[in-house]
């Protein structure tokens, strides 16, 4: 899958081949088959925000999806936390300490956001219909363009990087602690 759609996902063809030889149940691969996942939502609030910018009334917002769409991001917090309880802590004993710093620090501004998003589908039908595409238009901006950034990052910066300086037989107790902390 990832071989595929390159591309689609933010990673160069070479280092989806390469990612694609790991075991299924890898924690990197897991975690690069959530951030497609991700990814796809993305494109569904990407969408939604630009019929937003066409509809000329309140009664056509489908405030379900929205709600929807929200929730899905939310969801993505298992995957936040094996990275920031597991993966970040390995790589700095490794002294690698930027990467993970940046990485929790963009974790809490698209959680927050993420939250904002889900807050605004319930309040949302109570703005008038102007502030209220706007303000959608100023969020779903904010978390399109840095959760995909950030994906970036973790595909072809964060995982690569574990990949190259943990040893490969301390992966099988990662996935034990992966495990333990869910998907």
């Amino acid at each position: 899958m990832l071989a595929e759609c390159p591309r689609s996902i933010g990673i160069s063809a070479d280092r989806a081949a390469e990612l694609e030889n790991l075991p299924g149940a890898h924690v990197i691969k897991i975690m690069m088959e959530e951030n497609y996942a991700i990814l796809e939502i993305l494109n569904e609030l990407e969408s939604l925000n630009r019929t937003m910018k066409t509809v000329t009334n309140l009664s056509l917002v489908d405030f379900s999806a929205l709600k929807r769409i929200a929730e899905s991001l939310l969801e993505a917090e298992p995957h936040y936390q094996r990275e920031e309880q597991v993966l970040f802590p390995l790589l700095e004993k490794q002294g690698v300490m930027g990467l993970p710093l940046v990485m929790r620090r963009e974790h809490q501004e698209l959680r927050e956001c993420q939250q904002e998003l889900k807050e605004f589908a319930v309040t949302a039908k109570g703005m008038y219909f102007s502030e209220l595409k706007q303000q959608l238009d100023a969020i779903a901006d904010f978390i399109i363009k840095n959760l995909r950034q950030h994906i970036d990052k973790e595909n072809n910066i964060l995982y690569p990087k574990a990949l190259e300086i943990i040893h490969p037989e301390m992966w099988e107790q990662i996935k034990q602690d992966c495990d333990r902390i869910g998907y």
